[in-house]
């Protein structure tokens, strides 16, 4: 979602609003990311699902999201485009993380570390991959540039009514000279979403295998078992015994205990919650503020 910041003005063009109302996806992106991200971390915990087909499944979500949000032209429905995208980027963080620490258990470091290089590396080659589709005119409610301008921007868009004073909008003839008009508009910026949304398949295409893969061998044990089980009046009782204990302390050994358990339930809680918080204000402010400043600049 990285690509959201530089193609904000773009986005606004096709929707006719300007910052003050497009400001708003970078928090739907966040609430709902942190949203997904909380409801994963409930149901991965709580039920034992197949995590590499729920990578699966959202990581395809996620695609066809990105690749609407252009399509959009109307606010709200780019705002829930946004959202969607937001919560299926939550749910995949905390499952990718869950799953590597699944597989690798404490050797795990090395494979969290690649995974944060690749967000950033991610993060840095979006923008590079939006700015060839970027029309480059400034939306009609921004006027003339800062070096010429002398009152107040009017972040109010073209289908917002803004509470700053008449006398602050640009004039018709400073829209003709900075806004092509939007009969004449035409706008690429859907290509670079497509090709990120495109981006996606090699790896959904790997989770596709590896779901399938572990179907396969799940359908081949259960052939196996049905085979031996075909057969079980030949061994004796006191191998079936010892084949049923077995089968019940794995089953003991594999019941995870809840929170409520822990000893050190409030010790885990105040950590998170502070953990969250800082999280959430440090991200928050970078994502938001961060991305309108460059372009009020």
């Amino acid at each position: 979602m990285a690509i959201l910041g530089p193609t904000l003005i773009e986005l606004g063009h096709l929707v006719h609003h300007g910052l003050d109302m497009m400001s708003w996806l970078f928090f739907t992106q966040a609430a709902y990311a942190l949203l997904g991200a909380s409801v994963a971390g409930i149901v991965l915990d709580r039920y034992d699902i197949n995590r590499n087909l729920l990578l699966l499944c959202f990581l395809s979500m996620n695609s066809i999201f990105l690749a609407m949000i252009p399509m959009c032209r109307t606010l709200w429905l780019l705002i829930l485009s946004t959202a969607a995208a937001g919560f299926c980027v939550g749910i995949l963080d905390t499952a990718t993380n869950v799953q590597l620490i699944a597989i690798h258990g404490k050797k795990v470091s090395p494979y969290l570390q690649a995974l944060y290089f690749s967000y950033g590396f991610g993060a840095f080659v979006s923008p590079l991959i939006a700015e060839p589709f970027l029309s480059g005119t400034p939306h009609p409610d921004l006027g003339l540039p800062a070096a010429k301008r002398g009152n107040p921007l009017p972040y109010g868009g073209m289908g917002h009514r803004s509470h700053h004073h008449l006398s602050h909008r640009p004039t018709n003839h400073m829209r003709d000279a900075f806004n092509p008009g939007a009969e004449q508009y035409k706008s690429e910026v859907q290509v670079a979403y497509w090709i990120i949304a495109f981006a996606h398949l090699p790896v959904v295409i790997g989770l596709a295998y590896i779901v399938i893969s572990d179907m396969w061998e799940e359908h081949k044990l259960k052939r196996a078992a049905a085979t031996k089980a075909e057969s079980s009046s030949e061994i004796p009782d006191t191998d079936i015994e010892g084949v049923t204990n077995k089968v019940h302390l794995d089953k003991e050994t594999l019941t995870k205990p809840g929170l409520c358990d822990n000893p050190n339930k409030t010790q885990i809680l105040c950590i998170t919650f502070w953990t969250s918080f800082l999280v959430f204000l440090y991200d928050g402010m970078q994502g938001s503020y961060g991305g309108t400043f460059i372009h009020m600049q």
